[in-house]
């Protein structure tokens, strides 16, 4: 069944999405949805290149974030794998000790509502970090559930292949009162300064959780998204990566 929605029109996706959608208003089960927006300017400040996809390459990582924080269950193995609740980090640790707190207050490390944006917590980051928020890449591993990390992270800087990482937008909450629709959406910015196109094939969503036994901080990918086919970012262009998370309540 998982083949055969990978390979069927578009149109049929959609549709199943939609009626995915409508039967958790129906049942009273909550139920996400994520688009993926991407759009390529020239120098000239001139619109080269838009898209806008659904999102569906959430990992493990996420859904076993999301279950331990609901069932309020620390981790407490060190295996990474069906079954468990372990996360593994970018750098491929296991981590079977970090609690539930990364993404709210502790310790003054909060992704505020504020001017701020934290490099310490949540799914925003400061200029020039691709440890955490929005990053790119030019990888062209199909997708996998099990990933924990980029194929290929396109790094921050204004050499030969690099991308100038801007810092992220602030959270844009939005609710829809006829749809019952809560909607977060994560903007970010990429400057290519190389003096080549170079061409992005994946996209990511990387966090930071919080060991509390370790008092140490470890970074996690969260969303991998693989396009269908690359996006060229000219020199002297730039990429915007918008993520647009939503809850339809019941």
């Amino acid at each position: 069944m998982e083949k055969e929605m990978i390979n069927e029109h578009p149109e049929k996706t959609e549709e199943r999405y939609q009626r995915f959608r409508d039967d958790g208003q129906k049942l009273g089960i909550p139920v996400f949805e994520t688009w993926l927006g991407l759009k390529v300017i020239d120098h000239d400040g001139k619109v080269v290149e838009e898209r806008k996809q659904r999102s569906h390459s959430f990992t493990r990582n996420y859904y076993n974030r999301i279950f331990r924080a609901g069932a309020a269950k620390n981790l407490s193995d060190a295996t990474f794998g069906a079954g468990s609740l372990s996360m593994k980090s970018v750098g491929g640790t296991i981590t079977s000790t970090a609690d539930a707190r990364g993404f709210h207050y502790t310790a003054n490390l909060d992704e505020r509502s504020d001017s701020s944006s934290y490099t310490k917590a949540g799914l925003l980051s400061t200029a020039g970090l691709t440890q955490k928020g929005i990053v790119v890449g030019t990888g062209v591993l199909a997708e996998s559930f099990e990933h924990y990390a980029m194929a290929t992270l396109i790094t921050n800087g204004s050499g030969s292949g690099s991308l100038d990482y801007s810092q992220s937008e602030l959270h844009s909450i939005a609710y829809n009162t006829t749809t019952k629709t809560l909607t977060d959406t994560l903007v970010r910015d990429m400057n290519n300064n190389s003096g080549a196109t170079i061409t992005v094939n994946e996209i990511g969503m990387k966090g930071l959780e919080f060991a509390v036994s370790s008092a140490s901080y470890q970074h996690f990918m969260y969303i991998r998204d693989k396009l269908a086919s690359g996006i060229a970012v000219p020199d002297s262009g730039q990429l915007r990566v918008t993520y647009t998370i939503s809850l339809v309540y019941p």
